[in-house]
């Protein structure tokens, strides 16, 4: 102990020494969901009201449409696609998913109607499971009826098409699939954006592992300029429970909104609560409004104070960090927490410190850290909790070299004969950072 304290007392005096100007981070920390201030907790303001959702097997109307569906154009031109025809058949259930859809294709073209085509697939194939349906609607707006299908595709893949009429022809317009047998859920098929044709809002089942499934949302609409239906919502937009749709601000254009009830599980890692609203703004449905609650668990303001360091923006970090040692108020989401995640924000504000040359404040931290994780008689450093085995040895280097390249050269040798030093911080699931070992002490 003799010389952790006498290493303590060298560092104040030396480090009093160093100057501030000091190399950058050579890389950036990675974020999920950034804050929406520097403030952690702080708010914007925004209405939640809850609309609902619709799915199922939906009844066809005798002229191809769906019932309840608002169609964009009063008289479909169903010159355009093939005469129907009585003869037209369904052929067995195949064994791929391209089979399939080759045989859905051959029997409309054969002039099969999409009622007909709902029953077969109800009937003959049994593929709409307990969740599947048939809608129509004009989604290009060139007049005529296309179709939305949910149903098991062969493989036990929940899967939606859409098909469409070219040239008198049925073709295939989009895929999508979900993980599971449950096809993608249909949350709306009307103009959400006062911009016709009408848009598909769906949400998919995705699945990392059987234990780590979570909700992606997609609003699909139809691109004249490229003759495709894209994915107006170009972020990747995952959540625990579905989302929902509303005009809020009562400007004829629906929102999408998500409410982040869920605190987490071990796939997603903590989560903070609140709302995120996306709003269309003449080409893509984008984030527009984010109102979160204060965090709930520590690691969540120390993932903000990386998420500052990373952007060098070291006196922010600092405040940081300190709130989140200081609030006695955040839960720890693993029971080793006092240990782990106590050390690793001191090691991160003692990096912090370096960078703004504040010796003192890397000895008050390091004495507090070497307080609070003491070691017994016989142990050594490398017996110490890893974070606080780090934190000694950068200080211990750049109290000789005054150097934090070299100091952070010193921690990366001992990163890597200690794996736990990625894998404490790497264990937080998806919805947070992954660290490398440069970014643990990335000067």
């Amino acid at each position: 102990m003799t010389k952790r304290t006498l290493s303590l007392l060298i560092s104040f005096i030396v480090l009093s020494a160093l100057v501030a100007c000091q190399p950058a981070p050579t890389t950036g920390l990675p974020t999920d969901v950034p804050f929406p201030t520097v403030t952690v907790g702080q708010q914007l303001s925004g209405n939640l009201p809850t609309p609902g959702a619709r799915t199922g097997l939906l009844p066809i109307n005798a002229d191809g449409s769906a019932v309840g569906v608002n169609n964009p154009t009063a008289t479909p031109d169903s010159g355009r696609c093939p005469f129907p025809s009585e003869d037209a058949v369904l052929d067995p259930f195949p064994t791929s998913r391209v089979d399939a859809i080759t045989l859905i294709l051959q029997f409309l073209n054969d002039g099969g109607t999409p009622q007909r085509l709902q029953e077969e697939i109800l009937s003959n194939w049994d593929a709409f499971g307990e969740n599947g349906y048939l809608e129509t609607g004009d989604l290009t707006g060139e007049g005529t009826a296309d179709i939305v299908l949910g149903y098991v595709a062969p493989g036990d893949v929940g899967t939606m098409l859409i098909f469409g009429c070219q040239a008198g022809r049925y073709v295939q317009l989009f895929e999508s699939n979900s993980d599971g047998t449950a096809p993608p859920t249909i949350l709306t098929l009307s103009d959400i954006n006062n911009s016709a044709p009408a848009e598909v809002v769906i949400t998919r089942r995705i699945c990392s592992d059987p234990e780590a499934c979570e909700i992606q949302t997609q609003i699909v609409g139809w691109a004249f300029t490229v003759g495709r239906f894209l994915n107006l919502l170009p972020d990747t937009v995952l959540t625990i429970d579905p989302p929902t749709l509303r005009d809020i601000d009562n400007d004829q254009v629906q929102e999408l909104v998500i409410n982040l009830d869920d605190n987490g599980t071990i796939a997603t890692g903590p989560l903070r609560q609140g709302t995120n609203i996306y709003d269309w703004d003449g080409q893509f449905y984008v984030l527009s409004i984010i109102q979160l609650q204060s965090p709930s668990y520590r690691i969540q303001v120390i993932h903000e104070g990386d998420r500052l360091f990373s952007q060098e923006r070291m006196a922010e970090a600092i405040a940081v960090y300190e709130a989140a040692l200081a609030d006695d108020d955040l839960r720890y989401w693993f029971n080793d927490g006092p240990i782990n995640t106590i050390s690793y924000a001191q090691y991160r504000l003692i990096l912090a410190y370096a960078y703004t040359g504040n010796s003192a404040g890397i000895v008050n931290t390091l004495g507090l850290m070497n307080t609070d994780f003491p070691l017994t008689e016989g142990e050594e450093i490398t017996d110490a909790p890893v974070y606080v085995h780090l934190a000694n040895v950068f200080v211990d280097s750049l109290t000789v070299s005054g150097d934090l390249h070299t100091s952070c050269l010193a921690v990366q040798e001992i990163i890597t004969e200690r794996e736990e030093a990625l894998g404490f911080i790497n264990r937080y699931g998806s919805r947070s950072p992954t660290y490398s070992a440069l970014e643990l002490c990335p000067y």
